[in-house]
C-alpha cells in the first residue's frame, strides 16, 4: 500500500513579491497566516488526491510545486498559476491549480489582493 506524503511549509514572510529559494510561503501583503492555513489544511485532500491520481500511471513521481494565487476582496482566488515546478505531471499541476481557483479565504483589505506563492511537496512512500 502506498502513502502519499504532501508537505506543505508556513514559514510567513511578508513583503515578498517572489517565492523564496527555501520551501516557504510567500505573501505579498501582512495576512493572517493561521486563517490561510485553516483554509489550505481544509483543502489538502483535494491536492492529494490530485496526486494520487497521477500516481497510478507514475508509481515513483515525486517533486515541489509552487503554486502562487491571487485572492480578490471576495476572498475567492481570481488567478492561479505554476509558479514554479519539477515535479513534471502537467496533469497534477492542472488539477491542482482548478482546485486552489474554487477555495474561499478570508477576503484581504478592501481594494487589495493577496497574492500568496505556496509550495507543495509531494512523494509517495512504500
Amino acid at each position: 500500500m502506498r502513502k502519499i506524503i504532501l508537505f506543505i511549509f508556513f514559514s510567513l514572510l511578508t513583503g515578498c513579491s517572489h517565492a523564496p529559494e527555501n520551501p516557504q510561503l510567500s505573501i505579498q501583503y501582512p495576512f493572517d497566516k493561521e486563517k490561510l492555513r485553516a483554509v489550505v489544511l481544509a483543502h489538502l485532500g483535494e491536492i492529494k488526491a490530485c496526486f494520487a491520481d497521477a500516481l497510478k500511471n507514475a508509481p515513483h513521481m515525486s517533486g515541489k510545486v509552487v503554486i502562487q494565487w491571487t485572492i480578490i476582496t471576495s476572498g475567492n482566488v481570481s488567478e492561479a498559476h505554476i509558479k514554479s515546478s519539477d515535479l513534471k505531471s502537467a496533469e497534477t499541476e492542472n488539477c491542482a491549480l482548478q482546485k486552489i481557483k474554487t477555495w474561499i479565504f478570508p477576503s484581504p483589505p478592501p481594494n487589495e489582493v493577496a497574492v500568496i506563492s505556496y509550495p507543495f511537496i509531494f512523494g509517495a512512500k512504500d
